[in-house]
């Protein structure tokens, strides 16, 4: 596997957190292979895959005493909301609802949560029914519904006290004193544009709101403390302007920016204790930098930069006003941590979890020694376990799909295939367990287009395919998102063409290597991903063998 360089405030260290599964699990595998062979094991079916989803979700609290998840039975086999106490490992259901899946959930403080629900999907006529908000206590009491949905299923005593079904939630601090976030509606809708949102703080214990000041136009926020947001971003006719909140109430403008021209350092977060964090670029990559909370400059050099993969949505890890890490998405999901204990607890967890990426969860204060840890890899779906710092004890909390066998699983690793014209393309190449040469290939090209496609992690659809002998190649043609500014602006105007080219050449590269049989190749994918399906057999009749397109766009005027 490809090694990542970090360079971080004073530090240019070299990781290879995906090297080092690899190795490890590779290890394991094999020597698992040996005793075992020559049998292997069966793939796995469709219903195991597709399933819903056993143990999702799990969060922390803010104080590190339980644990909210969800979780998936019962006879209907509903997505409920339950939390666990970490002491003595008992579950309470806070939320469960008939024909309805609790598919969205966060900590409002130590002791409430709030969340959302799905529909049951039963046809067409449910199409405009909302989510709406919810909010219970810890132990399940003190109910309330906040936000209406379409039939208001269930509500307080008083129907008019409900927020009307298009508002959503902006912001959950996860640590309000009195059980409130910040909720949101947008106003002047159009086809073309949203005119500007209407901010409201909502108390999760009475239903009550108050409006809470934003500049107008405003359409994203960095929140401080208490829920009230220290920087806006307008956008108003193509044109971009970043604001500031002042101690005095007013907002002072920190710049303004064509969007799709964008180089300077924009803010992301502001850290309990005030300081100010923002992403900008560095050697043509996305990096964090700090900034001054009153001027708004950032700092000479960044405080985390990541070559060959912008830190784009990078996540704080604090504990009271200490920022213990960040983390960031690079081939896959890592962290890096600027706090030696918390450095060490991850180094103890990937020795005695040798054979995933390891994700951690801290307390946001007090003294709780446990630690959430989620495990994944690209052959085990994320599995959710509890550590005690104290003891060292490691209990396993709950698995997304339990059952499934790795070693009837294909294995991912991230190459970088050069283009015709020299720009490096990002692929995620699947091959079937005991991997193989000459195979039947399925090219998987992602939607958006500018977005994200892929990362080294478990993903039901790839394992289907690779466990039934399919290699899977995923490229992040030009205009994905998350490999810098020159990768991303090289697909401007390029539908069609350029951006074709990318998933081209990298399917001619996989043939190259040998991996694919060149008659038995297959391209398919979803909105983009289906328009550049219909291309791929326009523009390359002899190359695919078959396309499969759905959702996919055939006007892009429209």
């Amino acid at each position: 596997m490809r090694e990542t360089t970090i360079y971080a405030a004073g530090t240019a260290r070299p990781t290879g957190l995906r090297g080092r599964v690899w190795r490890a699990t590779a290890a394991l595998l094999g020597m698992a292979t040996l005793m075992m062979a020559p049998a292997r094991a069966a793939p796995p079916t469709a219903a195991q895959l597709f399933r819903e989803p056993a143990f999702s979700q799990g969060q922390l609290s803010p104080d590190g005493q339980k644990v909210a998840v969800l979780v998936s039975g019962g006879a209907e086999a509903r997505r409920s909301l339950v939390v666990v106490d970490l002491e003595t490992l008992k579950p309470v259901v806070v939320g469960s609802f008939k024909g309805r899946d609790v598919d969205w959930h966060q900590w409002v403080n130590d002791n409430r949560l709030v969340f959302r629900l799905n529909w049951e999907l039963v046809g067409p006529g449910r199409a405009a029914e909302g989510p709406g908000l919810y909010a219970a206590n810890a132990d399940g009491e003190s109910f309330r519904a906040l936000v209406a949905n379409s039939r208001s299923f269930l509500s307080n005593s008083d129907e008019g006290n409900l927020l009307d079904a298009h508002t959503g939630v902006y912001h959950v601090s996860g640590l309000s004193a009195d059980g409130s976030i910040v909720v949101g509606r947008p106003r002047e809708v159009s086809r073309e544009r949203v005119g500007y949102h209407e901010l409201l703080s909502l108390n999760t214990n009475s239903g009550r709101t108050t409006d809470v000041a934003s500049p107008v136009r405003a359409t994203h926020w960095v929140f401080g403390a208490g829920n009230l947001p220290v920087a806006a971003l307008s956008e108003v006719d193509g044109k971009a302007a970043w604001d500031l909140h002042q101690r005095d109430g007013s907002w002072k403008r920190l710049r303004e920016f064509d969007p799709l021209a964008d180089g300077g350092v924009s803010p992301v977060w502001q850290a309990p204790d005030g300081r100010l964090f923002g992403t900008g670029t560095f050697k043509g990559f996305r990096a964090l930098y700090t900034l001054d909370p009153a001027s708004g400059e950032p700092a000479a050099q960044p405080l985390l930069a990541v070559d060959g993969f912008d830190l784009s949505q990078p996540q704080f890890v604090v504990h009271g006003q200490k920022l213990l890490g960040v983390r960031f998405m690079a081939d896959a999901l890592a962290t890096h941590w600027f706090d030696d204990d918390a450095r060490a607890v991850q180094q103890e967890l990937d020795r005695r979890l040798p054979g995933t990426a390891n994700h951690l969860q801290f307390p946001r204060h007090g003294a709780s020694p446990w630690v959430l840890v989620t495990a994944v890899s690209d052959a085990q779906p994320a599995s959710t376990l509890a550590y005690n710092r104290q003891t060292r004890r490691l209990v396993r909390v709950g698995t997304t799909l339990p059952g499934l066998d790795p070693q009837a699983l294909g294995r991912t690793r991230f190459e970088r295939v050069p283009a015709r014209d020299g720009l490096p393309i990002p692929v995620y190449l699947t091959l079937p367990p005991g991997g193989g040469t000459k195979l039947p290939l399925v090219v998987l090209v992602h939607g958006g287009p500018w977005a994200r496609g892929a990362n080294w992690a478990f993903s039901p659809e790839v394992q289907f395919l690779a466990s039934r002998g399919y290699a899977v190649l995923q490229p992040e043609f030009r205009g994905s998102t998350g490999f810098g500014d020159r990768h991303f602006r090289a697909s401007f105007g390029e539908w069609g063409r350029a951006m074709q080219d990318d998933v081209t050449d990298a399917t001619r590269w996989a043939i190259a290597q040998g991996v694919a049989d060149p008659a038995r190749v297959c391209i398919a994918g979803a909105s983009y991903g289906g328009y550049a399906t219909l291309m791929g057999l326009v523009r390359e009749p002899a190359l695919y063998r078959c396309g499969i397109d759905w959702v996919g766009v055939t006007d892009p005027d429209l």
